[in-house]
């Protein structure tokens, strides 16, 4: 099925003068201003966010080679891993 319009469509041309520019440039300047800041500080508190979890996978990192070290060290001298070993008297 085909559509045909009888009607040209209308293209309206938006035309400012100088006082509509001033308050356009005045709502625009502000608008970019806040959306920076808040980019600025969404960027802040992001890479925050980053540094911390690079410090937790750090520790992370540093743990399991020592676990790592603790089981070579038991598996070569043949000592018992499990807490089962050790009993309370």
């Amino acid at each position: 099925m085909v559509l045909k319009t009888s009607v040209v469509p209308h293209i309206t041309e938006e035309v400012f003068d100088e006082r509509d520019r001033e308050e356009i440039h005045r709502i625009i300047a502000d608008l970019r201003q806040t959306y920076f800041q808040r980019h600025t500080e969404a960027l802040s508190a992001y890479h925050k966010i980053e540094r911390e979890a690079n410090r937790a996978l750090h520790e992370v990192n540093r743990i399991e080679k020592h676990l790592e070290r603790i089981d070579e060290f038991c598996i070569k001298n043949n000592i018992p891993i499990n807490s089962n070993y050790l009993k309370e008297d």
